[in-house]
């Protein structure tokens, strides 16, 4: 999967579980916007945490349904995470699209190009409305 195409599938995804209200009152859609990435999977790595895991499944479920993209949910506790995290960051593996990332870490992630500011991409009619 390209570069591009995961940055996308990260914004939707991230959007979708941010976003709740009805879309279509601006003129646009996930239905949509997602239909160049239906079939595809994202592969999300997080901590378990009651306020990330219970919450977000219903919106799981409803970005799968609206997208036709899969969500693959992988939950460890905050230190092998973040051993996971950098190990597959580092080595440019691709296996993660989204990861919880400690406000700690973002400057010393951004300045190694592992994350980038979602601007360009909320910015994009095409993606969000």
């Amino acid at each position: 999967m390209s570069k591009k195409l995961k940055r996308v599938l990260n914004v939707l995804f991230v959007l979708s579980l941010c976003l709740s209200m009805n879309s279509l009152a601006f003129g646009w859609s996930w239905e949509e916007a997602s239909q160049p990435y239906r079939g595809t999977t994202i592969n999300v790595i997080t901590i378990p945490h009651p306020t990330n895991v219970e919450p977000a499944k219903p919106y799981i479920q409803e970005f799968e349904k609206m997208t036709g993209i899969k969500v693959n949910m992988e939950y460890l506790e905050r230190i092998s995470l973040g051993t996971k995290q950098e190990m597959e960051l580092g080595a440019h593996t691709g296996a993660y699209d989204v990861m919880h990332m400690d406000t700690c870490k973002l400057a010393r992630y951004y300045r190694a190009g592992w994350a980038v500011p979602l601007n360009d991409f909320i910015e994009n009619s095409a993606l969000t409305s």
